[in-house]
């Protein structure tokens, strides 16, 4: 804790990168401090996002308030959030690129439960994502895309 305490600037380091969700922000006028504010942008910024492999051993590319990608099977994963959702009210979107041939990339939020029998969809910590094609079979994407928008 910093607050009336005397600091050697020499000394100090501030990164401007996001550290468990929130930053250090510039208070505003002559009150020349700083304060933690959540990172995200606000109202209407993405507030997680992700691009994975999806074939093969899956890896994150690079991600924002992502823990881990679990995959459950072909065409069958789980983005798990570092920072929670106040609910599970959020908006998700997302893609791949193509499968095999000229088959496209659907993505369903939630398995499918005559795949997979699950019925595990949307939750303030994760969500669970099929990539289907478009013959409606489970099939993993080479890159799969997921943005999602929410209150935290």
């Amino acid at each position: 804790h910093l607050a009336n305490a005397i600091v050697n600037e020499a000394k100090m380091q501030i990164s401007n990168a996001p550290v468990n969700g929130y930053m250090l922000t510039a208070q505003s006028g002559n009150t020349g401090g700083l304060t933690w504010a959540a990172a995200g942008g606000g109202e209407g910024a993405a507030k997680v996002w992700v691009n994975f492999n999806g074939t093969g051993t899956l890896a994150i590319r690079d991600s924002f308030n992502v823990s881990s990608v679990t995959d459950h099977g072909t065409g069958d994963f789980t983005v798990n959030f570092t920072n929670n959702f106040a609910n599970n009210d959020y908006a998700v979107s997302g893609t791949g690129d193509r499968l095999v041939g000229t088959r496209q990339c659907l993505m369903s939020v939630g398995a499918l439960e005559f795949n997979s029998g699950s019925t595990e969809g949307m939750a303030t910590s994760k969500v669970r994502i099929a990539s289907l094609n478009d013959g409606n079979s489970m099939e993993d994407p080479g890159t799969m895309m997921i943005v999602i928008f929410g209150d935290d």
